[in-house]
């Protein structure tokens, strides 16, 4: 499943698009125009692929693509440009811009759905952020985002497990000091289920567990509290495949 945005000033063809993919099992975000699909990426950081009609007015799909690879904390979600023209040259255009695909209106279903899978395929997994503090967990999806990477936000261990099972994640940043479970307690479910991602434990200093402990139980990194943007992204990058 995914949160695809789909922008189309066509309330008919923007209705279809969203029954489609929500048939698909898809959630789905309508927006019809760019500006408001401007608004609503701000008011929501977890949209995993845009679909966007080209003529659109005041701010065209190729306008709005412009946009988002031009700001760090969006450049990296795939766009799929939808639009009537079948023209070579805005095919061109579109992927000179950095479009992931290109599908032609009157929308077939089929297609509609390999260009979707397509485009999340190629993407980049997200950083995931388990954090019971709402501020940290703020803080970090700023830090990330500014430093390009995707982003995804938990506030307990049983919703980073629900995020693991539907998405796509790079590395998982847990705190491991959370009511419920602990982090060294979903480091345990991780590994078991989902072995190949790395797993990066935030602890304050003379916490729980030594160094030694935390490596013991699977983690493949740690960082103490409080700790540095730079540091932490140092440490992302190093442990994303």
């Amino acid at each position: 499943m995914a949160r695809i945005l789909v922008v189309d000033d066509d309330s008919t063809s923007l209705e279809l698009t969203q029954k489609a993919l929500e048939q698909s099992g898809h959630d789905v975000i309508c927006a019809l125009s760019g500006k408001d699909a401007v608004s609503g990426l701000s008011a929501d950081h977890a949209i995993d692929i845009i679909i966007t009609d080209i003529a659109l007015p005041v701010m065209t799909g190729f306008q709005l693509l412009s946009y988002l690879k031009a700001d760090p904390q969006l450049s990296w979600i795939p766009v799929v440009l939808c639009t009537d023209k079948t023209d070579a040259a805005s095919v061109k255009k579109g992927i000179k811009l950095g479009a992931a695909e290109y599908i032609t209106k009157p929308i077939d279903r089929s297609t509609l759905s390999n260009k979707v899978e397509s485009a999340l395929t190629r993407a980049p997994g997200a950083v995931l952020v388990v954090d019971d503090e709402e501020l940290l967990r703020d803080l970090l999806r700023k830090a990330l985002g500014r430093a390009g990477f995707r982003v995804r936000l938990a506030g307990s261990g049983a919703e980073a497990l629900e995020i693991l099972q539907s998405h796509r994640i790079s590395i998982m940043l847990a705190d491991i000091k959370m009511p419920q479970m602990s982090g060294i307690e979903l480091l345990t479910e991780v590994k078991e289920k989902h072995p190949t991602v790395p797993v990066l434990l935030m602890t304050g200093h003379g916490g729980d567990y030594s160094e030694d402990e935390m490596l013991e139980a699977g983690a493949d990194g740690y960082i103490a509290k409080p700790f540095k943007n730079m540091e932490i992204i140092s440490l992302v990058r190093s442990l994303v495949p």
